[in-house]
């Protein structure tokens, strides 16, 4: 049975992080889980990573890689764990709190919400404030089939046509990852979106400004814009 839990642990760091754990790896990923674990251990053990971890074993992966991080195994890792590390880190930043991001299916990710005096008695917790983010990643290309008089028409029926019709618990956060070289207008998109029923608490777009700026903004439900650079994050990691 042992065992068993231990190869479901293994393929949960592959499938999340496209990372393939040595024998020695895996024995030390167990003995943490074990140490740290606040349900059961069976076939749905997952596992919650601060966004320092989530980078190191990105890290690792990659680096027994010869494609680098374009390698299709880190599709997961590109699209849904980079983004919900960057908003994790966001959610610091606005004085949010420490937040540790598990992946899952439905929605893609749930940040738990744990600060450091609680990290250490974690199983004394009986109810651990949980954020559910749904993590959606637009790229040029897929805009081109995507009905729009401008960039920002399109990216507006990009995320109604693939997200507005998903029904989420009521807090459920909805990410918004845009890799474009068009420019693009914040509150273009918004206003587009004003007139179309949903049922996310909170909308943000993240995107990257140029070489080292970054940009995350709530669209709904009011418009706030946030611009800062990787060197002013970087301090943030836990």
């Amino acid at each position: 049975m042992i065992n068993n839990h231990k190869e479901n642990l293994r393929k949960i760091y592959s499938k999340i992080f496209g990372l393939n754990l040595t024998e020695s790896e895996l024995e030390k990923a167990w003995e943490v889980a074990k140490s740290k674990r606040i349900t059961p251990m069976g076939d749905r053990t997952n596992i919650a990573v601060s966004p320092l971890m989530a980078y190191e074993l990105i890290q690792v992966a990659v680096g027994r890689t010869t494609e680098g991080i374009k390698d299709k195994r880190f599709k997961k890792v590109r699209e849904e764990i980079i983004p919900a590390v960057d908003f994790a880190l966001f959610l610091k930043k606005m004085g949010q709190g420490e937040h540790f991001i598990i992946s899952r299916d439905s929605p893609d990710i749930t940040l738990l919400k744990l600060e450091k005096n609680q990290r250490e008695k974690i199983k004394e917790y009986r109810k651990i404030p949980a954020l559910p983010l749904e993590v959606t990643f637009i790229k040029e290309n897929t805009l081109e089939d995507i009905a729009g008089s401008n960039i920002n028409e399109k990216i507006a029926n990009a995320i109604i046509s693939g997200k507005f019709d998903k029904k989420y618990e009521p807090q459920t956060v909805l990410l918004v990852v845009l890799d474009l070289e068009s420019d693009f207008n914040i509150h273009l998109i918004s206003n587009s979106l004003a007139n179309h029923p949903h049922n996310y608490h909170d909308i943000f777009i993240h995107s990257q400004i140029g070489e080292t700026k970054l940009s995350t903004a709530r669209i709904y439900p009011s418009v706030d814009i946030q611009v800062y650079t990787e060197e002013e994050m970087k301090p943030l990691l836990y």
